[in-house]
C-alpha cells in the first residue's frame, strides 16, 4: 500500500481463510491513513469462495476500479495503479502476466497493452477491472470449480466473452513486470499442493487443465454471468432438514446414553431423525421401541452396500450427526458430491481424539462438546471457536428426580443390608479405564475399618478388545475377598432396575483416571446421592455446586499409568470413613432440586436448538 497513489480514495478488502500464524491479530491492529480497511474472516473455504466474499463487499462499496491481488503479489514501485487505470481505458478487464513464471512470446500489442497468451492460459495473481465487469459477469463459479483451480480462468474467459478483453489475445499493460512481480523464492502458501490435492481433491495437473478446456470454452460458449453461490452452502429450507445419526456402538455406556438423549431431544424440536446403528443390543432396541426410523448396519464402515445405501439416502441440505469422534474420512469423501452439514459430538478431550479431529476442522460444520475443556482443546488445536458449541449432558426424558424410601428399604432387605448401614457404590463398566481393581482395593479398605459400611459394585463386562482380560482379573480379585460379605457385586443393572437401585446408595464413588462428565454421576445427583469423584475439570465445574466431595487426583489424558497410587486410594478411603449416614441423608433433597434444574431433557433440547439454529434452514 506504500506504492499506491495517496490521492485516490482506497478501500482495502482482505479475505483471511483460516490463518493460525498471528495474521488475524495483525490485521485487527492494522491502520493505513486514508484507507478504509475491510477484513473478511473465512475458514478454509478456498480461493474461489474467498474471492466471491471480496466481490460481495465490492458490490456494496461500488468502486470505480478494482485490483484483485493474491498474497504473493509484490508491488515494485509507484505508478502501478495509474498504469492499470490508464490501461482500462482500452480494456475493462486486465490480467497481469508474469513471464518469469511462464515463458511466452508476444502475441499482440496495442497502444497501451500487450498479450502473451489466450484467456484460457491466464494467470490469476493480479486482476484489474471496473464495476461494469462485476455487473455483467458476476462471481466466481464455486459450484463448478470448487476450492481452487480453474475459477480465475473461467472468470477471465467470461470477461472476454462479455467484451472486456479478447479470448485469443488476453491483454495486460505493457511493462507490467516493472510494476508488479511475485514472491517466488521464499513464498510459503498456507496449504501446499499436496494438501490441496489430498484434502480438497483439487486436480492441479496440466492434463486436468486441458480437460477443462472444452468445458470452459465450448460447453459454456454462451455463458458470461454467474450468480452468487457457495460450494459449502445449500439453499435454506423452510423446514428443519432430515438428520442422520451414526451410532457406532450399542453397549451400555455413558456415550450411548447421551446419543439416545440427543436423538430424542432433536426430535422434540422438529428434526426428522434417521438412526444408522453399527451395533446391536440395548440401545438399538431402545431406538426401535421409541419409534425412530432405525437401520441396523453392522458392516457400515466397510464402505460397501450398507454405506452406499446410506449415502444414497442423504440428500443435499441434510445433516450427518456422527456420534463418536472417528471415521470422519468416510463422510468427508461423501462431501465431494453432496452438500450436507456435518456435526460431530465430542465426549472426551484425550490427546489422540483432539489430534485426530484437528485433521477435519475445516470439513466439520459443528463440534458438539459436552464441556468447555473439550472446546478449549479443540480451539487450541486450530478449530474455529465459532464451530464448537457446548451442550452439557442431561438425563433421560423419563428420569424421575425423586428419592423413594420404600424402595430403599425393600432392596436393603433383599440384599441383607441393615437399614442404618452406610452404602457406598461404584456404577459403571468393568473396564481398565474405570480402575475397577482399585475400586476393589477401596472396598476392602473401608469395609474392614468400619462395620456399618457396605460396598456394592454394579457394572457389566466391557466388550472392548483392550478390556478382554480385565474382567477376569476383576473376578479373580473379588474371589480373594469372598469371605467379606459386605462387598457385593451385582453385575449389570439397566433401566428401571438401575433407577430403583439408586435409592439404596448413600455414597457414590468413581476412580476413573481420565473421566469427562459421566452420566452415572448426573443420575446419582438426580437421586440426591452424595458423590465422591476425582477433581477433573468438567467434573469439578458440575460437582462443586452440589453437596459432594472432589478428590485431588491427577488426570491421565494420555491414557497411560491408569491405576491409582496407594496414596490416591487412601484419600478416598479417609473421606468415606469420616462420613455419617444421617448427616449426608440431609443433603438429598437439595441435590435433587438442583439436579432437576440442570439435567432435565428440556434443558438439552434448548441447548441443541441454540447450537444448530439456522444451520441449513430458516429460523
Amino acid at each position: 500500500m506504500s506504492t499506491r497513489n495517496p490521492y485516490y480514495k482506497w478501500h482495502l478488502i482482505i479475505n483471511d481463510d483460516g490463518s493460525t500464524d498471528g495474521t488475524i491479530e495483525y490485521l485487527k491492529n492494522i491502520n493505513i491513513v486514508g484507507t478504509e480497511i475491510h477484513i473478511i474472516y473465512n475458514n478454509r473455504k478456498g480461493v474461489h469462495e474467498g474471492t466471491n466474499a471480496i466481490l460481495d463487499r465490492i458490490n456494496k462499496i461500488k468502486p470505480d476500479y478494482v485490483f484483485k491481488c493474491d498474497d504473493d503479489v509484490i508491488f515494485v514501485k509507484k505508478g502501478w495503479d495509474n498504469a492499470y487505470i490508464d490501461g482500462m481505458n482500452e480494456f475493462g478487464f486486465l490480467c497481469n502476466y508474469q513471464t518469469k513464471w511462464r515463458d511466452a512470446k508476444v502475441k499482440s500489442t496495442t497502444d497501451k497493452c500487450i498479450s502473451y497468451s489466450s484467456a484460457y492460459y491466464s494467470q490469476g495473481a493480479f486482476l484489474a477491472f471496473n464495476m461494469d465487469v462485476v455487473n455483467k459477469i458476476g462471481w466466481f463459479d464455486t459450484k463448478s470449480f470448487g476450492f481452487k483451480g480453474y475459477g480465475h480462468i473461467d472468470f477471465a474467459v467470461r470477461a472476454c466473452r462479455a467484451g472486456f478483453n479478447n479470448i485469443n489475445t488476453l491483454y495486460d499493460i505493457k511493462n507490467s513486470p516493472s510494476f508488479i512481480t511475485l514472491q517466488f523464492d521464499d513464498y510459503k502458501p498456507a496449504l501446499d499442493s499436496e494438501r490441496i490435492v489430498n484434502e480438497f481433491k483439487v486436480d492441479l495437473s496440466e492434463d486436468s487443465k486441458e480437460s477443462f478446456k472444452d468445458f470452459i470454452l465450448k460447453d459454456r460458449s454462451n455463458l458470461s454471468y454467474i450468480p452468487r453461490s457457495s460450494i459449502f452452502e445449500y439453499k435454506k429450507s423452510e423446514l428443519k432438514p432430515k438428520l442422520h445419526m451414526i451410532i457406532h456402538n450399542n453397549h451400555i455406556g455413558g456415550a450411548e446414553y447421551v446419543h439416545f438423549n440427543h436423538a430424542y431431544a432433536l426430535r422434540t424440536i422438529g428434526f426428522d431423525i434417521v438412526i444408522w446403528s453399527v451395533g446391536s443390543g440395548y440401545y438399538l432396541d431402545k431406538y426401535l421401541s421409541n419409534n425412530f426410523e432405525t437401520h441396523y448396519v453392522p458392516n457400515f464402515f466397510e464402505e460397501k452396500d450398507e454405506f452406499n445405501n446410506f449415502a444414497n439416502e442423504v440428500e443435499d441440505g441434510n445433516y450427518i450427526y456422527n456420534c463418536n469422534a472417528y471415521n470422519d474420512k468416510l463422510f468427508e469423501k461423501m462431501s465431494y458430491n453432496k452438500h450436507f452439514y456435518y456435526l460431530t459430538i465430542m465426549h472426551s478431550d484425550v490427546e489422540w481424539i483432539i489430534k485426530y479431529q484437528k485433521e477435519f476442522r475445516f470439513f466439520t460444520h459443528r463440534y458438539i462438546a459436552i464441556h468447555n475443556y473439550i472446546k478449549e482443546d479443540l480451539v487450541n488445536a486450530g478449530v474455529s471457536t465459532d464451530k464448537v458449541n457446548i451442550v452439557n449432558n442431561t438425563l433421560n426424558h423419563d428420569f424421575s428426580f425423586e428419592y423413594y424410601e420404600n424402595i430403599n428399604l425393600e432392596l436393603r432387605r433383599k440384599l441383607k443390608i441393615p437399614k442404618d448401614a452406610l452404602v457406598v457404590s461404584y456404577i459403571g463398566r468393568v473396564a481398565k479405564d474405570k480402575n475397577l481393581l482399585n475400586i476393589v482395593d477401596l472396598a476392602e479398605t473401608v469395609t474392614k475399618q468400619r462395620k456399618d459400611i457396605y460396598f456394592i459394585i454394579v457394572g457389566g463386562k466391557s466388550d472392548r478388545v483392550e478390556d478382554s482380560n480385565y474382567f477376569k482379573l476383576f473376578e479373580q480379585k473379588l474371589l480373594t475377598l469372598q469371605d467379606n460379605k459386605k462387598i457385593i457385586y451385582l453385575g449389570e443393572l439397566l433401566g428401571k432396575e438401575l433407577e430403583d437401585f439408586y435409592n439404596v446408595i448413600d455414597v457414590a464413588v468413581n476412580l476413573s483416571p481420565s473421566e469427562g462428565l459421566p452420566i452415572t454421576m448426573l443420575e446419582q445427583l438426580g437421586k440426591g446421592i452424595y458423590c465422591i469423584y476425582p477433581q477433573f475439570p468438567a467434573i469439578n465445574i458440575t460437582l462443586k455446586e452440589f453437596n459432594s466431595k472432589l478428590i485431588p487426583i491427577k488426570q491421565r489424558k494420555d491414557m497411560k499409568n491408569l491405576e491409582y497410587s496407594e496414596t490416591e486410594i487412601n484419600l478416598y478411603a479417609q473421606h468415606i470413613l469420616s462420613l455419617n449416614r444421617e448427616c449426608i441423608s440431609n443433603f438429598r433433597n437439595e441435590n435433587i432440586k438442583l439436579a432437576k434444574n440442570k439435567f432435565s431433557s428440556a434443558n438439552l433440547a434448548r441447548q441443541l436448538n441454540k447450537s444448530i439454529l439456522g444451520l441449513g434452514y430458516k429460523n
